[in-house]
């Protein structure tokens, strides 16, 4: 370190000396300002004296300083830095971003530095005391023989990531406020942006307010279900919370999204005496859109088709507010004015193919679930996703509405499906349905808690596959599975048979069993019997349980289905014949004595290997 009389500090520092003050430079101690020089308003010079035996550091003024020194050569730099290309942090959607470009983002100054500097090489990173660090792009040159000009070093400023700049001297300190309001950190540039981009709304309309701030949640949302870009999501955050805010101050309460307001009937009306016909295709465009996105996510499409088909779906609801002047609501269907009438009488002729078509689908649509649940091959379940898909556009292209698997359509033919098997039925299927039918609680009490378990095991089931759809986390899943068995274990002790998403119990009272289910109690508990054990056999498997404990488990099984015979004899015309009793008796005892003859070369074998070393024959 080199001292002299003669310093140089930056000439912002000299307009903060005060004369009479102390003023503490870095690394050498404090300095007695005796005089500040000025010539036209600016300041050519500051005579001081050392006040080295002063060491109160704690109120002085601290600078950096270099020293004019013959051993010393100070190096000629150029420190570049770099600011915001755009001067508004978030653009809002009515904002023209011509008009926020920073025209001037690249800013250079001239500085003196240490002589250490020469020796620094291109990609270095140097630190200059109170600016921070620099990386040099072109390091320093002497003068040479073509030029003689020395070359100076050029250095580019590294930022630190902090939203507010290192003040780099007294005077700047003060500008600092203006420098953030360019950036648009808090800036009052961006608040008459933002009070455009809103919607404006009437002081008392709380429902107005509550739509609103139900849009944008709806629209973040989907952001987040797309994978949109990080700088998208918290544009859409921002404006859920502004209004947020403006539904608080303008109705004194916070948002709840299950708490509706209650708005007047007049406004709804008159809107819908204008347009309603054209309300209702812009509604059913974007409905159509809407089950379109969900399909494909369930299909597990690839992420430019859903990306896609999100884009759309959002181009369309702003076509439905542009033209509209309110935002798409999926539980507010505009009214279809006279036409909606013979739209309410047609389900009613044609109920019975109503029923057909919602009983299709419901099939393909447990179809798929047995796949996913069998883990079968990718082809497989995707060609059930499709077929599952046109069975869901056809019942809309015929019924008119979208499918739901919670609301069955009303069906003329739909009692007859309930009737017990007459006498006539004949063949194993029809005597496997007697049985089942039979298997069924008799007393109308359990009717009522039967439905009550099976609608809260359906609704358990659906937050299980919305949870898939939306690729929620494993813990969440396996939770709401776990939840789902027990539901269905629960609804399997109260009706006594297990569940079955396409047979809701019955609410009345229960038909009476018939006599024959009396003599066949043996029977059926044999039967039952079989059947929980194969469940519990699939649960294992399900479960991935050892291997050890899914052979018992299946040899159990082998033993219980060769006890079971036959089904109870419940009609004359049903009876088995006595050939095929034979059958059944001679199956029964092979599976003994295979049982036996396996258990009896098991034991051979363990007592050859205990006994192997004796019989070994001796190797010469």
């Amino acid at each position: 370190m080199f001292f002299s009389k003669t310093i140089f500090i930056e000439s912002a520092d000299a307009e903060g000396f005060k004369e009479g003050e102390n003023v503490t430079f870095i690394n050498w101690g404090n300095l007695l300002i005796n005089k500040v020089n000025k010539a036209n308003g600016m300041i050519t010079g500051v005579d001081a004296k050392l006040n080295l035996d002063n060491k109160d550091f704690k109120k002085t003024m601290k600078v950096t300083w270099l020293a004019e020194h013959p051993k010393s050569k100070l190096t000629p730099a150029v420190a570049v830095d770099f600011d915001n290309i755009m001067t508004k942090a978030i653009l809002e959607k009515d904002d023209d971003f011509k008009s926020y470009i920073n025209r001037d983002s690249r800013r250079a100054e001239n500085l003196l530095c240490d002589q250490q500097l020469r020796d620094c090489k291109e990609g270095d990173i140097i630190q200059i005391q109170r600016r921070g660090f620099y990386r040099v792009d072109v390091p320093y040159k002497p003068a040479n023989g073509a030029t003689f000009q020395e070359t100076p070093a050029i250095l580019f400023s590294i930022p630190d990531g902090r939203t507010k700049e290192v003040a780099k001297t007294g005077a700047k300190q003060a500008s600092q406020p203006a420098k953030e309001q360019v950036r648009g950190k808090g800036s009052k540039k961006s608040a008459p942006a933002k009070a455009v981009s809103a919607p404006a709304q009437p002081a008392g309309d709380a429902l107005a307010l509550w739509e609103e701030v139900t849009a944008y949640g709806d629209t973040v949302r989907e952001l987040k279900t797309a994978k949109a870009a990080k700088d998208q999501v918290t544009a859409a955050v921002n404006k859920l919370l502004e209004s947020k805010k403006n539904y608080k101050a303008k109705t004194g309460q916070d948002y709840d999204a299950k708490k509706k307001p209650t708005g007047g009937a007049s406004a709804p009306a008159a809107s819908a005496t204008g347009g309603a016909s054209g309300d209702l295709a812009l509604w059913e465009e974007v409905n159509k859109l809407g089950t379109a996105v969900r399909d494909l996510k369930v299909a597990k499409a690839p992420k430019d088709q859903v990306t896609a088909a999100v884009n759309e779906l959002l181009e369309a609801k702003k076509n439905f507010k542009a033209k509209t002047g309110k935002d798409y609501d999926a539980n507010k269907k505009p009214a279809g004015g006279a036409a909606s009438a013979p739209a309410q009488a047609a389900p009613s002729s044609s109920a019975s193919g109503d029923l057909d078509l919602w009983e299709e689908v419901t099939k393909l649509g447990k179809a798929v679930r047995d796949l996913k649940a069998a883990k079968a091959p990718k082809d497989q379940v995707t060609a059930a996703v499709t077929k599952l898909l046109d069975g869901k556009k056809n019942y809309k292209t015929k019924t008119g509405k979208d499918y739901d698997a919670n609301k069955k359509p009303a069906g003329g033919a739909a009692p007859a499906t309930k009737k017990v098997p007459t006498s006539t039925a004949s063949g194993d299927l029809a005597l496997w349905e007697t049985v089942t039918k039979l298997a069924a609680p008799a007393t109308s009490s359990a009717t009522s808690g039967a439905l009550d378990a099976w609608e809260a095991t359906t609704a358990q089931g659906n937050a299980v596959r919305d949870l898939k759809a939306k690729k929620a986390s494993k813990d969440e899943i396996m939770a709401a599975v776990g939840k789902l068995k027990e539901l269905k274990e629960s609804f399997k002790k109260v009706s006594g048979s297990d569940y079955d998403a396409n047979k809701k119990p019955a609410g009345g009272v229960a038909a009476p069993v018939p006599a024959a289910a009396s003599a066949a109690s043996p029977h059926m508990d044999l039967w039952k019997q079989t059947v929980e054990q194969g469940d519990k056999v699939r649960k294992l498997k399900t479960e991935k349980a050892s291997k050890d404990d899914i052979t018992v488990a299946v040899n159990e099984l082998k033993d219980r289905k060769a006890k079971y015979e036959a089904p109870p004899l419940l009609l004359p015309s049903l009876q088995q014949s006595p050939r095929k009793k034979r059958r059944l008796q001679n199956r029964h005892r092979h599976l003994k004595r295979v049982k036996l003859d396996s258990e009896l070369k098991l034991k051979r074998t363990k007592i050859f290997l205990l006994g192997s070393s004796k019989l070994l024959p001796r190797q010469a």
